[in-house]
């Protein structure tokens, strides 16, 4: 899924008719769909599985001599954007998504 940002607002439509008059084609036709989606089952378990990871990677890991140790996923970058990720994620939440496809 992508998620493009158009700076200013609202130029997407203009550019693409822009680009269209540029190329000068015979024939064009563009349909727009417009559809509400509800993602929030999905993000819901996706931020479950950070968090999972999360708590799996805070936990010490054993050796082969039973001596306890620090696991090597607390230096991912996973590990270090869970928590933004997370936001993220509660942030799409509580939007309202709208699914565009041209």
């Amino acid at each position: 899924m992508s998620r493009p940002r158009y700076e200013p607002e609202q130029e997407f439509i203009g550019n693409l008719i822009h680009e269209l008059e540029q190329r000068d084609p015979d024939f064009a036709w563009i349909q727009f769909i417009f559809q509400q989606v509800d993602y929030s089952r999905q993000l819901m378990m996706l931020k479950d599985e950070l968090l999972s990871y999360k708590r799996f990677a805070e936990t010490l890991e054993v050796n082969g001599k039973g001596e306890p140790r620090r696991r090597k996923e607390l230096d991912s970058e996973w590990y270090r954007t869970v928590e933004l990720r997370c936001r993220k994620i509660d942030e799409l939440m509580s939007s309202h998504q709208v699914l565009f496809g041209i």
